[in-house]
């Protein structure tokens, strides 16, 4: 398995994104997802097809 520094290394056009989701709307708890995109909505087009029907709280860049 690749380390976050070799994935970003290896694609210079990715950041690192945290996205707040509820798996289903009303749901009472929160899912954090991470992952590498190239932007707000590459990301968000992650999370909703790891979690179809989620319901997206937040999408943040940041680094680890």
């Amino acid at each position: 398995m690749k380390t976050s520094s070799q994935v970003l290394a290896e694609n210079p056009n990715l950041l690192t994104y945290r996205i707040t989701l509820k798996e289903e709307c009303g749901d009472k708890f929160s899912i954090i997802f991470d992952c590498y995109a190239e932007n707000d909505n590459h990301a968000e087009e992650q999370a909703e097809n790891a979690y179809p029907n989620c319901d997206i709280l937040t999408i943040t860049p940041f680094s680890f």
